[in-house]
């Protein structure tokens, strides 16, 4: 079968696709601790809203801003 052929720009576009998921495989490790961090943050100021007498529903609303 043959490859249909490959404007430069699409080239050029599929070399930059590919360039962003190689940095998404060498940086994954950061994402992921990142993301850990962030669910930790936002956990962490739930709990001190609902210390500081919001409701559970409060402190949810105002974490989702």
């Amino acid at each position: 079968m043959n490859k249909p052929n490959l404007t430069a720009k699409q080239m050029e576009q599929g070399r930059e696709v590919k360039d962003a998921l190689e940095s998404l495989k060498l940086n994954m490790q950061f994402l992921i601790e990142n993301e850990r961090l962030q669910a930790e943050i936002k956990k962490a100021k739930y709990d001190a809203l609902v210390l500081q007498g919001f409701t559970e529903a409060q402190a949810i609303e105002l974490c989702k801003s």
